[in-house]
């Protein structure tokens, strides 16, 4: 491979690292004099001003002065001495008292100074310590001088002077420079073996994970990749390793579900059918009152009718409005349950008040039909639920056992104790359900008999489906199953709270 990642891992790993090496070589070499003189200055200029304030008016003796000087001398690698305004020392520190050297020196930067009169007036009333660079008159490198007022007896009545030399500092910035080249050269050649090193590291357990991932892409899933180390590299085969080990299994799940999907597409036709039903059935449950509606209207509307039929149509009226305003809430209630924004209003109540209230409203059309209900309620039935929608549930349930029940038939209603549950059934006597429809009956519109008439089937066809949405907001176990003397239904529901 012309562009290898060992080739690139090489070549970054080196560049980072010589441009790291030769950029302290040129910081060293541009900033690094100014910047050890900077902090000569700055900490010169300190202790000056500590020397100052600890021992001017509090010079218990020339013995305790003189271990001073020495002791600064010594911190700051200066030398230093105590003028009077006229230009004579005052004191020095023993080391230096017979250094001629020393002495002259201090004494012509003195005089060097002080040659401007406004420029002693100023250091006499000045409270700080002074410190700069002072070119050499001859060949000699510069020195870093340091001037303060110095109170004996009165304030700032004598002046404190020191310097240093910067040649220690050139001294050792051509040291280090020198120094830096050998280190350079050094680090040159061991950058190259740690960079060859590295690389290697890197790459040769990927390049040989893309030989076997390679493998992987021509289906060959018994090779394994060597997943011992522990950091990305072994996660990555780790990893491998698992999609090598599930590969096989994701083809098999992959025909599974091309037959899935068959079944899919034969069940969105199915779908489809019971979406033309539906609009089907809506259309005639809404058409026929309508018409119903539009042809008596018409009659009253010409005189058709005598006195005696008026009222009748009047009434034919009024009850197939009624229907298609049950029809039209029925829709509105179920579309408002299925919308999965509706919240229940959760409360503690009494489920065998609410089943006997819900049963003394469907006494008198029971009696139509000569119909008899036997209810086995069980002692303790406080539950916790919507007690509105639980009522619509069991009303819905009683309408359609009417519906369904042949005359002079039974209806057996329960309720049953299941621990930290009650369970509601409703068994209607005379028919049952066939097999194959018995999952179809809680959707919309779904009708049992396709056959029966108009006046056979009153209802919107959405009871069970509302029943459906209720209980399962309400996390209901809810069914239907065939007896051997018709058909019941079944619901359960948590015990109060």
């Amino acid at each position: 491979m012309k562009n290898s990642i060992t080739k690139r891992l090489f070549i970054i790993t080196s560049i980072s690292l010589l441009i790291l090496i030769s950029g302290t070589m040129i910081f060293q070499s541009l900033y690094f004099t100014q910047f050890y003189t900077d902090r000569k200055i700055k900490n010169l200029r300190n202790n000056l001003n500590k020397f100052r304030a600890s021992y001017s008016f509090d010079i218990s003796n020339d013995l305790v002065l003189y271990k001073a000087l020495e002791n600064f001398e010594e911190v700051n690698n200066s030398k230093i001495a105590i003028y009077d305004y006229s230009g004579k020392i005052k004191y020095v520190s023993n080391q230096q008292k017979e250094n001629t050297k020393v002495i002259n020196l201090l004494n012509a930067l003195f005089n060097q100074l002080f040659t401007n009169k406004a420029y002693i007036e100023s250091i006499k009333s000045s409270d700080k310590a002074v410190v700069s660079m002072l070119p050499s008159n001859s060949n000699d490198a510069d020195y870093i001088v340091g001037i303060a007022p110095f109170s004996f007896n009165s304030k700032n009545d004598s002046i404190i002077v020191t310097v240093a030399s910067v040649q220690p500092i050139n001294e050792a910035s051509a040291v280090i420079k020198e120094l830096f080249i050998y280190i350079f050269a050094a680090a040159l050649v061991l950058v190259i073996i740690l960079s060859l090193i590295y690389s290697n590291m890197i790459s040769k357990p990927l390049v040989k994970l893309n030989n076997q991932a390679k493998e992987l892409s021509s289906l060959n899933f018994d090779v394994k990749c060597d997943d011992s180390r522990d950091d990305e590299i072994g996660s990555l085969a780790a990893t491998l390793n698992f999609l090598s080990g599930n590969l096989s299994e994701a083809l098999i799940e992959l025909r599974q579900k091309n037959q899935n999907l068959q079944e899919d597409i034969e069940k969105e036709r199915a779908l489809e059918k019971m979406r033309k039903e539906f609009i089907a059935a809506i259309s005639h449950d809404l058409k026929t009152p309508i018409s119903i509606i539009r042809g008596y209207a018409e009659g009253l509307k010409d005189n058709i009718a005598d006195e005696s039929s008026k009222n009748f149509y009047l009434e034919v009226i009024l009850d197939e409005t009624q229907n298609i305003e049950n029809l039209i809430k029925d829709m509105l209630d179920l579309s408002y349950l299925e919308s999965g924004y509706y919240k229940l209003n959760y409360t503690n109540f009494q489920l065998n008040t609410l089943i006997n209230n819900s049963i003394n409203k469907f006494n008198d059309i029971f009696k139509e039909k000569e119909l008899k209900t036997l209810v086995k309620l069980c002692g303790d039935s406080n539950i916790y639920g919507d007690r509105f929608r639980i009522e619509q549930v069991i009303n819905n349930l009683l309408s359609n056992a009417y519906k369904y029940t042949p005359t002079g038939n039974v209806i057996n209603i329960e309720t049953l104790d299941k621990n930290d549950k009650i369970e509601f059934s409703i068994e209607n006597h005379g028919v049952s359900i066939p097999i194959e429809e018995i999952n179809s009956i809680w959707e919309r519109f779904y009708k049992l008999n396709k056959s029966r008439s108009r006046s056979e089937e009153s209802g919107t066809g959405l009871g069970l489906a509302i029943v459906k949405n209720i209980l399962q907001l309400h996390n209901s176990n809810f069914g239907v199953y065939n007896t051997e003397k018709g058909v019941k239904f079944y619901f359960d529901l948590e015990k109060e709270k």
